[in-house]
């Protein structure tokens, strides 16, 4: 199930860890689906382009990594960019 997260729901994290590349957060409000639970988010650069395909999934390094293989490259998001890495290749 997903779920979309406010603004006001971002005063209910804590920062554990900052690093160059990742945040991670963990959940301190009293919403019960991410009591004890802890958020990991890769930071993207403000002015970082998409691929030249338009698709946000992969940044443009990934792009040139994987330019061979059209359907991870053409993922929309991230997170289909990792599922197709892992279901084929």
């Amino acid at each position: 199930m997903a779920m979309v997260l406010k603004e006001n729901d971002a005063m209910n994290g804590a920062t554990q860890k900052k690093g160059a590349v990742n945040l991670v957060l963990s959940h301190t409000g009293q919403h019960p689906h991410f009591v004890g639970k802890i958020l990991w988010v890769q930071k993207v650069q403000r002015n970082e382009s998409q691929c030249e395909n338009g698709h946000p999934g992969l940044i443009e390094m990934e792009c040139l990594i994987w330019k061979e293989f059209e359907e991870l490259v053409s993922a929309p998001t991230k997170e289909l960019a990792e599922y197709y890495f892992i279901k084929h290749y």
